[in-house]
């Protein structure tokens, strides 16, 4: 359901109500001659914001949180190395009576 909402929603931000110009070339059917541009009709409304954040801010965010579930993921290993190894001093000294 969510898949045919975002299809939808894409679809209908990326068609015009005018059409292009018959002079104009296009891709559809065969390459275009010469030099093409590689900004079209939307990039006057493209913008280099995701969600009300700049793309600097953006990166800082995801690498900030990957650090902190990388360091979180090596606590939790560390942890079962700690329990593990306190486990098995508890079952020497219960053996040996200390």
């Amino acid at each position: 359901m969510l898949d045919r909402y975002l299809a939808s929603a894409a679809y209908k931000g990326q068609v015009r109500r005018t059409k292009a110009s018959s002079a104009r070339d296009d891709n559809l059917f065969h390459s275009v001659k010469g030099l093409h541009k590689t900004h079209g009709s939307l990039t006057a409304e493209a913008r280099g914001r995701l969600a009300g954040f700049s793309t600097a801010r953006t990166r800082v965010g995801i690498f900030t949180a990957a650090t902190v579930l990388l360091l979180m993921i090596g606590y939790g290993f560390g942890s079962r190395k700690r329990t593990a190894a306190r486990q098995l001093i508890d079952r020497k000294s219960k053996k040996t009576g200390r």
